[in-house]
């Protein structure tokens, strides 16, 4: 049976460290968590910290879940470094199996704050206090390691059963895609985007620009959502974003200009493509007509048709 070491904060994260055992335990696989019961009951005379190294040296899956706090340490001699982020520098150490995910919402935080310079007092939205903005660095750090030549694998995760999907995927546990696919279905958990068009501010040259907001207004969240202005096969505006969760409107970074990126006479269409937490592909296509469109218009949404 393969073991599992689960790194991570334990306080903020007992309801989904909890989920994962269970989640491991049931498909076959012995998980190493420290506050369960039998934590490597055969080292008792070894201190917690000791404990956890000998725990990422013994194991065969090094699994690394980032939420919102930085954590402690566990031994006075590793100054300020936690001891989750001890933790992961023995795995890259011992050449574990790696795999990490980072809360999506942490990973959003980061850009601001990478962004605005490094502030440490710049407002973020998730991650609070100043202690743990060390983070990033962890981030960083697990970012730009590699152990044998290769870089760590690691992806961002919305929810707990975002979170189990990818573990169960990268782990090749067969059934796990249709269990939690039916789920979903059961319980409609699907989301669904649609979009409006903010436009009207004329430049010094006459031209209009427009920026597109998207809103996810269905019961699931979106991830790896792509909104591209296309003009037949060419690619005249696109932007990404890692997610949207139900209910979210979002400002995409879409910003396009009349005439000049987009000839009037002809036609071009917006691609909205997205994914559920289960992975499911989805593609809404607008087509946009923008031959009445060479003098200023009120507002731009009017030129859409509806979604094919």
């Amino acid at each position: 049976m393969k073991t599992v070491f689960v790194s991570s904060t334990v306080w903020d994260l007992a309801d989904v460290r909890s989920e994962v055992y269970e989640f491991l335990s049931r498909n076959g696989y012995r998980p190493l968590m420290s506050e369960k019961d039998g934590f490597l009951d055969d080292l008792k005379q070894d201190g917690s910290y000791e404990k956890c190294r000998k725990a990422v040296e013994a194991c065969d899956v090094f699994l690394m879940i980032v939420n919102n706090r930085y954590g402690g340490s566990r031994n006075p001699n590793a100054g300020e470094i936690s001891i989750t982020h001890q933790e992961f520098r023995w795995a890259v150490e011992y050449r574990r199996d790696f795999m990490c995910f980072i809360r999506d919402k942490v990973e959003a935080d980061m850009k601001t704050w990478k962004d605005n310079g490094r502030n440490p007092t710049v407002a973020l939205g998730y991650v609070k206090g100043e202690k743990n903005l060390k983070l990033f660095d962890l981030i960083d750090e697990i970012q730009a390691s590699a152990v044998d030549g290769g870089a760590l694998w690691w992806r961002p995760f919305v929810d707990s059963v975002h979170l189990k999907r990818q573990i169960g995927v990268k782990l090749g546990i067969s059934d796990f895609s249709n269990h939690y696919l039916a789920q979903a279905q059961m319980l409609q958990a699907l989301p669904r985007l649609t979009y409006h068009i903010n436009s009207g501010t004329t430049e010094r040259d006459g031209r209009i620009k427009n920026s597109v907001y998207v809103e996810n207004v269905g019961s699931g969240a979106a991830v790896d959502i792509e909104v591209l202005l296309i003009e037949g096969q060419t690619l005249l505006r696109g932007t990404r974003i890692k997610s949207l969760p139900a209910g979210k409107p979002m400002p995409f970074d879409l910003v396009f200009a009349l005439p000049g990126v987009i000839d009037p006479s002809r036609i071009a269409r917006l691609s909205i493509r997205y994914n559920n937490i289960l992975g499911n592909a989805f593609e809404t296509e607008y087509t946009c007509d923008f031959s009445n469109n060479s003098t200023v218009p009120n507002y731009f949404e009017t030129y859409f048709g509806e979604p094919r």
